[in-house]
């Protein structure tokens, strides 16, 4: 059960405006975790509470409209990355962010790599050395999952 009434909840990625819940957590993780009851609602609505649009859960909702917010876009995720602004923007997605590769491939200079393949400490190494040569444009590090 939502905790506002009165408004209309918008997926940031699609524009979507139905959603539907379901558990992520299960009774004997909880225990062996030691969350507390407020904490798995908190977790089972984060990553269990999903766009039936596209897919996204709340977690890569947020994610989408902070990246929304970082390129000025009025305008649902899936339509700012291929916006003349998305073309121009490199974004290094390490590890698979939610539902929303198949979304942020669309960006100009994607580039995805997976840990422990990549390792950011090691790139960021590199990149500084190299007077961030390898970074051009505006430059994301979207680290989600690790």
């Amino acid at each position: 059960m939502p905790p506002f009434t009165g408004f209309t909840m918008q997926c940031g990625v699609c524009g979507g405006t139905k959603f539907t819940s379901r558990r992520v957590l299960w009774d004997q993780l909880i225990d062996d975790w030691q969350i507390s009851q407020a904490e798995a609602a908190y977790i089972d609505r984060q990553q269990g509470e999903s766009c039936d649009q596209c897919g996204a859960n709340l977690r890569s909702i947020a994610l989408a409209n902070a990246l929304r917010a970082f390129l000025g876009a009025k305008a649902f995720l899936r339509d700012a990355v291929v916006s003349p602004t998305g073309a121009n923007l490199a974004l290094l997605e390490i590890n698979e962010a939610g539902s929303l590769t198949s979304v942020l491939k669309n960006l100009g200079h994607y580039v995805y790599g997976a840990y422990p393949e990549v390792d950011i400490a090691i790139e960021l190494a590199v990149t500084t050395r190299k007077d961030a040569a390898l970074v051009r444009r505006s430059a994301i590090w979207a680290l989600y999952g690790l």
